[in-house]
Parts: structure tokens; sequence; C-alpha cells
């Protein structure tokens, strides 16, 4: 994949999950996903990963830096974590952003969602893989000002 950030099990039909952002200044419908090596404005890479297992990568865009580690346990189990922390105290650091961590199913079998406390929030998807049986994933979300 050349999203920024993406996880996929070595599974035919299995969950996928990934991120994009948008917002802070750009284009409203700017949405950043996959990779543009030819953007100036945004930096990324790896900075520790050994492969397979474990990976931690910063990426600056314009004002903002994200940083996402993952670290598999096993073949069916990992964790993932997600920041973002203005860089700056500007007005352009004021503006809305929109962070979106999103999973989709490859299979047929539905992916069912858990309503989280917050509005629109989800905190557990829950789905069948033909080589796993039931899966899920739970999500924590913290929003910190």
């Amino acid at each position: 994949s050349n999203a920024y950030f993406g996880i996929r099990p070595r599974l035919p039909e299995a969950a996928s999950f990934g991120l994009m952002w948008f917002g802070r200044g750009r284009g409203s419908l700017d949405i950043r996903h996959d990779c543009d090596h030819s953007d100036p404005s945004i930096q990324y890479g790896w900075t520790r990963h050994d492969g397979t297992s474990f990976g931690q990568q910063d990426i600056k865009d314009l004002d903002v830096q994200i940083k996402t580690t993952f670290y598999k346990t096993t073949d069916f189990s990992w964790t993932s974590r997600i920041s973002v922390t203005p860089l700056s105290t500007t007005s352009q650091a004021s503006k809305p952003m929109v962070v979106i961590f999103y999973v989709y199913s490859e299979g047929d079998s539905p992916l069912e969602y858990v309503k989280g406390k917050q509005k629109n929030s989800i905190t557990k998807v829950t789905g069948n893989i033909k080589e796993v049986s039931y899966a899920y994933v739970h999500m924590y979300i913290y929003i910190i000002y």
C-alpha cells in the first residue's frame, strides 16, 4: 500500500485499517491518504521499525505532527497508536482538522460496529474472517486539547 498509514493482515478477504486526514488550511477536499512524494508541505518516514512486527513513523503536515506506532504480537493481534499534535500556536493551528481511522472488509462477511459514548464514535468493530473465525477490534479514542 502507498498510504501514509495502513494495516492489513496477510490473509485473503481480511479487514484492513488505515488513516486519512484533511483540513488545517488546505482545501476542504484535500484529503491526505496516499503518499505524495512531490508534495513539499509534508514530510514523513519511519523512525524505527523491524520490517514485520513493530514500526514508528513521524508525519509532519504543515503545522501538525502525526505519530503512528504499531506493534504486532501474533499473526492476528496488533496494537496501534496515533497521536496528532499542533506544532504552532498561530491562527492556522486553531483551524479545524478531521482525522479518520477507518476499517473495511474485503470479504463477504459484514462488519458490525458498537457505538461509543462520544457523538458519532465507534469503540468496537466485530466480524468473521475465514482463516480466523471471529475477529474484533477495540478502539479507544482519547481527545486531548
